[in-house]
C-alpha cells in the first residue's frame, strides 16, 4: 500500500451458481452492495478477521491450558514431595 492506495489483484473463482444468483440479487443499482467484486471483498474482509480473531481466542485458551496445567502438576508434584519426606 502506497499513500492509503489499495493495492488490488485479479483473481478467479468458481461458485455455485445458486451463489452467483443470491449474489445478482443484492448487487448493482439500488440494492445493498455496488457491485459483486465489492460484495466478494466485504465478505472475505470479515472472514478474514472473524479467522483470525478465532486463531487468537485459541491461542490464549492453549496458553491457558498449558499454564493451568503447569500449575496442576506443579502443586502435584509439591504434594507428592510432602508425602515422599
Amino acid at each position: 500500500m502506497i499513500w492509503g492506495v489499495l493495492t488490488i489483484r485479479i483473481i478467479t473463482c468458481n461458485v455455485p451458481e445458486s451463489y452467483l444468483r443470491a449474489i445478482e440479487k443484492i448487487t448493482g443499482k439500488t440494492k445493498i452492495y455496488p457491485s459483486r467484486s465489492e460484495l466478494i471483498r466485504i465478505a472475505i474482509r470479515e472472514w478474514i478477521i472473524k479467522e483470525l480473531e478465532s486463531a487468537q481466542a485459541f491461542e490464549e485458551f492453549q496458553t491457558k491450558s498449558i499454564l493451568y496445567q503447569d500449575k496442576y502438576f506443579l502443586e502435584k508434584s509439591k504434594n507428592t514431595d510432602e508425602i515422599v519426606q
